[in-house]
């Protein structure tokens, strides 16, 4: 019986793993991911992939990762942010500069500016640090 309530308790838990799994892909897939390298903006749409497997799929140096101003677009705001979903000066300077160019690209006419994310739990939906403001 015991064995039966390990395997229940197992098999409920990978559910749940794959439940958030697959929102956390929903997220990124619906996303338009960005990075700056080099005073360029790259680009992701409909994918998957978190910023860290784009980077080195670009073959990046991923010892310099957790310095590249990254972010996404989604839901009507442009969040900007390095490292571990941090933000700077730089990124507040990026955010300046390159904010108008991501709008634009992403062919919207008005967008709230955000840097930093409040990390959440995988799966559910993260709340960005501070607004800066509206394009």
């Amino acid at each position: 019986m015991s064995n039966q309530k390990k395997y229940d308790t197992a098999f409920y838990e990978k559910i749940t793993n794959d439940e958030k799994l697959k929102k956390a892909n929903e997220f990124h897939e619906l996303r338009t991911a960005f990075m700056i390298i080099e005073n360029k903006v790259l680009y992701l749409t409909n994918s998957t992939m978190t910023h860290y497997e784009w980077a080195q799929s670009l073959g990046l140096a991923m010892n310099c990762f957790d310095e590249i101003t990254r972010g996404f677009v989604n839901d009507g705001f442009i969040v900007f942010y390095k490292g571990n979903f941090d933000y700077d000066d730089k990124i507040i300077e990026d955010a300046n500069t390159y904010a108008g160019k991501i709008a634009k690209h992403c062919k919207l006419t008005s967008a709230k500016v955000y840097v930093g994310m409040k990390i959440g739990k995988i799966g559910e939906k993260w709340s960005p640090n501070k607004y800066l403001f509206l394009i």
